[in-house]
């Protein structure tokens, strides 16, 4: 609250206030398309579902060297296009395949505006913590009262600013699914993530500070830059479900 009161005391000595600024600032939108196919077959079916949308007045924190202080701002537009696959095969009534991948090409269509003067050249590149490809690998045994399963999970590299300099390694990550069936209408379950503790970047807090803390550099400000999170460790998860 106390770093609210001071921004707000040095924007009113610039004469500038607040509601003038949220004045300005315009709505962020999308306009989504989404065009999909399934086809089923016996034991198997497959997907394939295509996506585009454009965003406009993308908002971001910016640093304002006339005021000295930092504020949401309309700073670009971005454009997002890709594909997503999927299919699934029952190779035997015990023993099940899944998939699906994901590509998603989500890039900054001009670059980022800090003033009237002053951008970023950010055109033509991926927004922050974004990653280009995506994939999913499972496989299912089903046994009378119990099931088990076990999944792979890829995510591509991605970026921690909005230059793209900052690239975060592509990780992939193993998921472990169990089931025992106590009672017709009673399930035990255990659920296990990241199952070999792998050490990886999580989510990237970045669509802010970053720009804001780009903009403070120029004038010799110092900001907080992006903040990388821990990938979550092996975590398990038991539950009972019960069927009414």
């Amino acid at each position: 609250m106390s770093l609210l009161l001071r921004a707000e005391n040095v924007i009113c000595q610039q004469g500038v206030s607040f509601q003038s600024l949220w004045d300005r600032l315009e709505l962020e939108t999308a306009n989504n398309l989404d065009l999909g196919l399934r086809h089923a077959q016996g034991n198997w079916d497959v997907g394939l579902t295509t996506f585009y949308a454009q965003h406009q007045n993308k908002q971001s924190t910016i640093y304002d060297p006339t005021i000295g202080v930092r504020y949401p701002w309309n700073v670009a537009d971005a454009e997002r296009y890709g594909i997503e696959l999927e299919g699934n095969w029952r190779m035997t009534p015990a023993w099940q395949f899944n998939g699906n991948y994901t590509w998603n090409r989500f890039r900054y269509s001009q670059d980022l505006a800090l003033s009237a003067a002053a951008v970023i050249p950010s055109e033509g590149k991926q927004v922050v913590d974004t990653p280009e490809h995506m994939a999913k690998l499972g496989i299912r045994y089903q046994h009378e009262q119990w099931n088990v399963g076990l999944d792979a999970r890829y995510i591509g590299e991605r970026y921690g600013d909005v230059l793209n300099a900052e690239r975060v390694d592509a990780v992939t990550l193993f998921d472990m699914t169990g089931q025992y069936r106590l009672h017709r209408s009673l399930a035990l379950t255990l659920n296990v993530l990241n199952l070999f503790d792998k050490q990886y970047i999580g989510p990237i807090s970045a669509a802010d500070d970053a720009i804001a803390n780009f903009t403070a550099a120029l004038n010799g400000v110092t900001g907080n830059g992006s903040t990388y999170q821990y990938g979550a460790p092996r975590t398990f998860f038991v539950g009972l479900s019960a069927d009414f």
